[in-house]
């Protein structure tokens, strides 16, 4: 038996909704919520195509913990890039309708990167970390 994400299945933390950034916004918009926890997955319309910016994305572009750079010189170099200069490759879009099964393997195929999955005239996302949220949430 399968079951369909639809507005209903959507609380079960597999899905999220990203929020969206521009792409000139400072890359603060995005590291800030993502420290405190209160956002994941950030959604980018760049160019006609839509991104997906994580954690990975942010630890690509900063400077390295390993580095002997002062923490305010860090957050001076943060302070400095925008949005853009974290984008990776374009998000892969799923139809609306997919399955959990369909979207997990979506995001082991795309890498474990996020994923984009459509939901009405929006998107919503899932990640690793969206899909071992919704395991937990669904264990008994």
């Amino acid at each position: 038996m399968s079951i369909h994400l639809t507005a209903e299945h959507t609380g079960s933390a597999i899905l999220v909704e990203p929020r969206r950034v521009a792409p000139g916004d400072p890359l603060d918009v995005v590291v800030r919520p993502m420290l405190a926890g209160e956002a994941e997955l950030f959604l980018v319309e760049h160019a006609g195509r839509r991104y997906l910016l994580d954690r990975a994305d942010i630890d690509r572009v900063s400077p390295s913990p390993a580095s002997s750079l002062a923490r305010y010189e860090t957050a001076e170099r943060i302070a400095r890039l925008r949005v853009r200069h974290a984008l990776a490759a374009p998000a892969r879009e799923l139809p609306e309708g997919v399955t959990p099964t369909e979207v997990a393997c979506a995001v082991a195929e795309a890498g474990w990167r996020p994923v984009l999955v459509r939901h009405g005239h929006g998107w919503l996302a899932a990640s690793a970390v969206t899909l071992v949220g919704g395991l937990i949430a669904g264990a008994p």
